[in-house]
């Protein structure tokens, strides 16, 4: 896919990959294609990894390429897919970028070089771009000077806009025609799509699809109060209780996936669990019956 077809479809919600494990710690990929699954069904057209939430620091760097062919894989072509470099240097930053493009990635998101100056990130973006078809997604923290710079790169069409709101909606206004810069979850993405947004990542595609879908439907309409309304009740106080384990607590609650985390990480109790049970019970939400969902 042409860099510049990937960012005409990146619009709604995105999906990333909060990596899941089984009892034995083993990357769960079955969990990985129920969780696709369940967002295309919910009207979700791009999934992705990310160093952060796809515990890239938890997993081996096979196991990451692993974790990026089973998201083609699953995702085939009913959803964008956007495969994510770790705290890489450069030489496995190119060797991931051409495993991705060999599996059926859409786009590669990439971090920075960590301590590179201006001139240096430059040079690293442009000579990453001379040697992939893909569209290239920015991750990271870049002024406003170099990221004029960086989208001098042709492919460079999208970015995981990390910032501030303030910064955010300067990143809208100024370059909301050149790229997509997708907020990190609901609440700055309504502010953002006043000035041009029109993707953003949903942290409860992987939990509970039909509040993302519901989110999107709405924005779709134009209704701003509605959605107001439904971060106030769900993501809000879903974002204040986030951590690791909470996620994928709430996702084994779901049926998505299992709780269990990788040391240093520490799962869930039984007890914690029965926790998890009151928080979704307390909003409302039940689980559906195994594979309805």
């Amino acid at each position: 896919m042409p860099p510049q077809e990937f960012k005409r479809r990146l619009v709604g919600p995105i999906m990333s990959i909060p990596t899941p494990f089984t009892a034995d710690l083993q990357v769960d990929h079955a969990a990985v294609r129920t969780m696709i699954r369940r967002a295309i069904r919910h009207q979700c057209r791009a999934v992705g990894l990310t160093t952060g939430n796809s515990m890239f620091a938890s997993l081996t760097y096979p196991e990451v390429k692993d974790l990026t062919r089973v998201m083609v894989e699953a995702a085939g072509r009913q959803a964008l897919t956007i495969a994510a470099t770790g705290v890489w240097d450069r030489d496995q930053v190119l060797d991931y970028t051409r495993y991705s493009e060999s599996v059926g990635a859409d786009a590669i998101q990439v971090l920075a070089p960590r301590g590179a100056g201006e001139d240096e990130v430059v040079a690293f973006f442009r000579d990453l771009a001379g040697k992939t078809r893909l569209a290239i997604v920015l991750h990271g923290h870049f002024s406003m000077a170099l990221l004029r710079r960086l989208l001098a790169v042709d492919s460079i069409v999208a970015m995981k806009d990390e910032d501030s709101l303030s910064e955010a909606i300067e990143h809208q206004i100024a370059f909301s025609e050149r790229m997509v810069a997708f907020p990190a979850n609901n609440s700055p993405f309504v502010v953002c799509s006043l000035f041009g947004a029109r993707a953003y990542y949903c942290e409860l595609y992987q939990v509970w699809p039909d509040v993302g879908l519901e989110f999107w439907r709405v924005m779709q309409r134009g209704d701003v109060r509605r959605a107001a309304e439904i971060i106030k009740k769900y993501d809000h106080p879903f974002l204040r209780r986030w951590s690791h384990p909470f996620w994928r607590a709430c996702m084994e609650h779901f049926g998505v996936a299992q709780r269990y985390l990788r040391p240093p990480d520490k799962s869930y109790t039984d007890e914690e669990m029965r926790e998890v049970k009151r928080y979704w019970d307390e909003l409302g939400i039940k689980p559906k019956a195994r594979g309805s969902a």
